[in-house]
């Protein structure tokens, strides 16, 4: 993108923020800050010539739209903390927005975890989710609207997220795309069995331990992570 093509993005941010929020000035950072950063968000990197600037754009979360721009922006936090890294040798590349992590299906469709940072190594891959400033409400983790069923519920019927009865067993759940080897047959039914009582045991933590109805650790998108992150690691053992 051009400085004049910026410059006309920004303005059209500018404008919204302004248009939803009259006092926008004690919420949101200045238009000159919201320029700055999305010159550095369309800076090209790496081999492939990617963009923060779409990775955030495409993201499940919308953050271009008004999040980013909050002074207390976990997104924003992360991008000034690790965009750096697209400049260092050992790294071989690093999104932001990260989708691309396997999931369950709860009902009809796959529920992946999205990252904030994934950053591949020669020999490590890591995964980074921020959080800044930021509560959640752990007692919805059993509700319709906190862990989906898929994800705990042993028997075979439970219900989607949507809130529909679903008939479907616990491995046929676990989405793997590609060919398994006999070892990551082993891999994937040791995680159908262990990782409902891992789930439970969260119910478990929370129901006695949560004194209050806000919390800094959000145990549904952890839960939801740390499988996601066990799944993309099959392929590898």
């Amino acid at each position: 993108m051009d400085k004049k093509e910026l410059k006309e993005i920004a303005e059209d941010i500018c404008a919204k923020l302004k248009e939803k929020y009259p006092d926008r000035d004690k919420k949101y950072i200045s238009d000159e800050a919201i320029l700055s950063y999305l010159d550095r968000l369309s800076t090209t990197y790496g081999k492939e010539n990617k963009k923060f600037y779409k990775q955030f754009k495409e993201g499940s979360g919308s953050e271009l739209k008004y999040k980013f721009w909050s002074p207390r922006s976990s997104s924003r936090l992360c991008f000034d903390l690790y965009s750096c890294f697209a400049n260092y040798p050992q790294v071989l590349d690093i999104e932001f927005e990260y989708n691309k992590l396997p999931g369950i299906c709860s009902g009809r469709d796959e529920s992946p975890a999205n990252m904030d940072v994934y950053i591949k190594t020669e020999d490590c891959i890591f995964f980074i989710e921020s959080k800044f400033t930021e509560t959640t409400n752990n007692e919805n983790y059993k509700k319709k609207d906190g862990l989906p069923q898929a994800y705990w519920v042993t028997e075979d019927t439970y219900l989607s997220s949507e809130g529909n009865l679903v008939t479907k067993s616990i491995a046929d759940r676990i989405t793997f795309k590609g060919n398994k080897t006999e070892e990551q047959i082993l891999l994937l039914e040791r995680m159908r069995i262990k990782f409902p009582e891992f789930c439970k045991d969260v119910i478990s933590y929370i129901d006695n331990n949560v004194v209050s109805q806000r919390d800094w650790f959000d145990a549904k998108q952890e839960t939801c992570h740390i499988f996601g992150i066990l799944l993309y690691s099959v392929p590898f053992f």
